[in-house]
């Protein structure tokens, strides 16, 4: 199926509009990195305008709505399971490298202009 098409079968069956699809999906995506960096507000800025990160969440948020159409879900069934707890995999570790090689870019280009 494609992205869309997912998209789209969560919509008619859930009865909820693209918006609140996709507000659905930055929400989660930010509270999954919430969840695994925890305290680092700088890093969870970093990452959370990383194109690959949001490449990579919309991707899983994907798959887990291919499995959760299949099983017939309700509206709130579906806004629960998409939590940072129900996420079956995480990121590879190359995802978080050049994020915080991006950081360390930005952060040395900072320190330059003081």
């Amino acid at each position: 199926m494609k992205a869309s098409e997912i998209k789209q079968a969560v919509c008619t069956q859930l009865g909820i509009s693209e918006f609140e699809y996709d507000q659905e999906v930055f929400n989660s995506g930010v509270h999954f990195i919430e969840f695994v960096i925890e305290d680092m507000e700088y890093i969870l800025r970093v990452i959370s305008y990383n194109k690959k990160y949001w490449a990579w969440w919309h991707n899983q948020f994907q798959l887990a709505d291919m499995r959760l159409l299949a099983s017939g879900i309700t509206k709130i069934e579906w806004f629960d399971n998409h939590t940072p707890a129900g996420t079956l995999v995480y990121p590879a570790d190359s995802l978080f490298e050049e994020t915080y090689k991006e950081m360390a870019h930005k952060i040395t280009q900072e320190a330059e202009l003081c």
